[in-house]
């Protein structure tokens, strides 16, 4: 019997957390931290340490198309202060779902992945003072 396949445009793409781990095992992480108020990553970035010891930062991501689609980045808040990191997107861009994630503590930290068009998923985020 000839086996069908399944049009590429029928249905939501689904990941895996195998899928993801091989995905992040390829993916060639660069940290750098940022000290200043706001900050925005920059093209060869992506995993941003960020320090809030200066005080709240807005922290803006890239645009979701200049990277593309299943494009990775990671944001982690590496200080001890009570200050925040916001994660925003690019003038224009949005995430799903909607709300800005809001890192307090350290090692607060959030990964998101593009759509390569307008969007930003949030696929983790990981709060230090909720269990994980």
């Amino acid at each position: 019997m000839p086996t069908q396949e399944r049009p590429a445009s029928v249905g939501p793409t689904y990941v895996t957390t195998s899928d993801l781990s091989r995905l992040l095992r390829k993916t060639q992480l660069r940290t750098i931290p940022y000290t200043a108020a706001p900050s925005t990553m920059d093209s060869n970035c992506q995993c941003a340490l960020v320090d809030a010891t200066v005080g709240n930062i807005t922290f803006t991501l890239q645009k979701a198309s200049s990277l593309g689609a299943g494009s990775l980045l990671c944001v982690v808040k590496n200080d001890a202060s009570a200050f925040l990191v916001v994660v925003s997107p690019a003038s224009g861009d949005s995430f799903f779902p909607v709300n800005s994630p809001a890192l307090s503590a350290r090692g607060d930290n959030c990964l998101l992945i593009s759509d390569g068009n307008l969007t930003w998923y949030k696929i983790a985020v990981r709060i230090a003072s909720l269990p994980v």
